[in-house]
């Protein structure tokens, strides 16, 4: 269902303190702070595609990351990152 709301956890490691505060600020539309660089959303899939739009046009230095992790199994995409990528040999993530 497109109106349904999913859940995501948002983390970031951003080293510019202004960028930072800015994604901080940006990610506060879409979802609460539940640490210092992660955010928790529960949003529809219109807000979602709001919030990787909004990921796209910003800009962030070599060696920073973000990294957008779907909580719910109803959600059929794999983690979203920006920035520094890293392979860790993982296909699937699972938060517990």
């Amino acid at each position: 269902m497109p109106n349904e709301p999913y859940k995501f956890i948002v983390c970031y490691d951003i080293a510019n303190s202004r960028v930072r505060s800015r994604l901080a600020e940006r990610l506060k539309d879409f979802g609460v702070r539940v640490q210092f660089s992660v955010f928790e959303l529960t949003v529809s899939l219109k807000r979602f595609d709001e919030l990787l739009a909004a990921l796209d046009r910003f800009e962030i230095d070599e060696g920073d990351s973000i990294a957008v992790y779907p909580v719910d199994s109803s959600f059929k995409s794999g983690v979203i990152r920006y920035g520094a990528v890293f392979d860790d040999g993982m296909d699937d993530v699972y938060i517990i």
